[in-house]
Order: C-alpha cells, then sequence, then structure tokens
C-alpha cells in the first residue's frame, strides 16, 4: 500500500514540475512576500483528501477570459469598397422609359400608281440599269409609265400578277419570262405585235384578265401560254400556225390553256393542226 503511494506522489510531483516549468523561481513570489495561502506539502500530502481539483491553480495566478473581448483594440477601419460605375454600354436613365415602349404599328402600304417617269428608278444614274429580274406581284398597281422598262437592256423576268393593270408599258425585248396573271388586263391595253421580236420569251402567263383575243404574233420560243379565265370566242387559222406553210410545225410550243373562255376549241382544228399537243380548253 505504501509502495502505490509513492508511485502516486511520484507521479503527482513529475506533473506539477512540468508545469511549473525548469526554473521554479520565474513562479516563486517576487520581493519576500509571503504567500496568502500555505504550499502544499508533497511529503505528507494527502491524496486522499479534500481538494478541489477543478479549481487548482497550478501557475499561482487566475485569467479571466471575459475581458479579452475588452481588451482587444481595432485599429484602423478598412475603407468603404469603391463603387462600380455602370457598364459603358448602359443608356442613362433619362433614356430607360423610351427604350421600354412598344413600338408602333406601321400600316401596310397600298401603292395604286407605279410612276418612274423621267430617269425613274431604273435610271442609268441609281445603279439599276443592270438588273434581271423585277418582281412586283401583289402590289395593287393600277398604271405603270410607258418608260418604265426601257432602260433595262437586261431584264429577262417580270412578275407583275395580282395587281389592277389594265394595261403594259412597252416591254424590252429580253425577256424571257412574263407573269401578268390575275390583272385587269384588255386587248386594246397590250401593244401590237408586242410579243413579236421577243426571240426569247419562253414563259407568257396572261390568265385570268379580259382578254378578248390571243395577242399574235408569238415568237417561235415560246413554251408555255396560259389564257384561262379570259373573254376569248374564236381563233385563227394564223394564231398557232402558218397558212402559207402546211409542213409548219411549231415545236416548242407544247403548253396552251385556254380554259375557261368562251370558245369551243373543237371548231378550230386548223388552227392547232401544227401543235405537238392540243390545246387544254372547252369542247
Amino acid at each position: 500500500m505504501c509502495s502505490l503511494r509513492m508511485v502516486v506522489l511520484c507521479v503527482v510531483v513529475a506533473f506539477a514540475l512540468t508545469l511549473l516549468g525548469p526554473c521554479p523561481s520565474v513562479c516563486a513570489p517576487q520581493g519576500g512576500a509571503e504567500p496568502d495561502e500555505q504550499p502544499y506539502d508533497l511529503v505528507d500530502f494527502d491524496m486522499n483528501g479534500e481538494t478541489d481539483w477543478e479549481n487548482l491553480d497550478l501557475n499561482g495566478e487566475n485569467y479571466d477570459y471575459e475581458d479579452l473581448d475588452q481588451e482587444i483594440e481595432v485599429g484602423t477601419v478598412a475603407p468603404p469598397a469603391p463603387e462600380t460605375p455602370p457598364p459603358a454600354n448602359m443608356p442613362p436613365p433619362e433614356y430607360e422609359e423610351e427604350m421600354t415602349l412598344s413600338p408602333r404599328p406601321t400600316p401596310p402600304l397600298a401603292p395604286v400608281t407605279l410612276d418612274f417617269k423621267g430617269p425613274g428608278l431604273f435610271g442609268p444614274d441609281t445603279g439599276l440599269d443592270k438588273l434581271k429580274s423585277i418582281d412586283l406581284t401583289g402590289n395593287q398597281i393600277s398604271g405603270v409609265d410607258e418608260d418604265a422598262f426601257r432602260p433595262l437592256p437586261q431584264l429577262q423576268d417580270i412578275l407583275l400578277a395580282d395587281n389592277n393593270l389594265q394595261a403594259l408599258p412597252e416591254l424590252p425585248p429580253t425577256l424571257r419570262y412574263i407573269d401578268v396573271r390575275n390583272n385587269r388586263l384588255i386587248s386594246n391595253g397590250l401593244h401590237t405585235d408586242g410579243f413579236k421580236e421577243m426571240s426569247l420569251l419562253e414563259f407568257l402567263y396572261l390568265s385570268d384578265n379580259k382578254l378578248d383575243y390571243i395577242p399574235v404574233p408569238l415568237p417561235e420560243s415560246l413554251r408555255v401560254l396560259h389564257l384561262q379565265n379570259n373573254n376569248i370566242q374564236n381563233l385563227h387559222v394564223d394564231t398557232f400556225c402558218n397558212s402559207h406553210d402546211r409542213n409548219y410545225i411549231r415545236r416548242s410550243l407544247e403548253d396552251i390553256r385556254l380554259d375557261g373562255n368562251p370558245v369551243n376549241i373543237n371548231l378550230y382544228a386548223s388552227s392547232y393542226i401544227c401543235l405537238p399537243r392540243l390545246p387544254i380548253g372547252s369542247h
């Protein structure tokens, strides 16, 4: 029992020396002052005695950690962060309302007359004199100046369908494709021999107008001729063929539409005997 007590006592002494450090004089009271409390007797120390181990002060002083926050001084305060300027592409505040306005609807334009008098839209100074195709479909155009297309020596295709034209202006002889369907064209509104010199013309669409007869003579290059829904009442022998040449054959013209006209094509067999295909129409 004595040996066990000595072992425990040695452990406590070693632990106390470790906490006190190598120099006991550092922890001893200075100036010869007597300690307020009696020192522990390490020889006759009673391990079984009443000792407050939780509040045992091994360093000889107590430290109040609650006053730690009060003793800390704040040196300098960090400067406030600089304000970030707005992006360069942001508009000023006075334009904000203007940007959020809804666009006003623009009413569609409905021109009734296409006027190219003088140099016109296609004059030599406009840079459009080399046009090869013009499409003015569905614009409710009721008139075109007579000289409108003269400054266009390279024009090949012209589309004027779905308008209100009653007459056609002078057309350039270089045309290959003409579409004037669904207008109000009358026979007197077409130039006499207006298509004769068009040696390159292949497609001619004249349907849904008010024509009384087929505009002749037609160029040999023509492949398609649509005249349905007009007011054509008769055909002539020379409309498509050559009455002076019984061996004449118009080989290119393969698509002729005459349906919707008050003409019975059975009564004019000699008018299309030279064609590779019979016209489509009332029989």
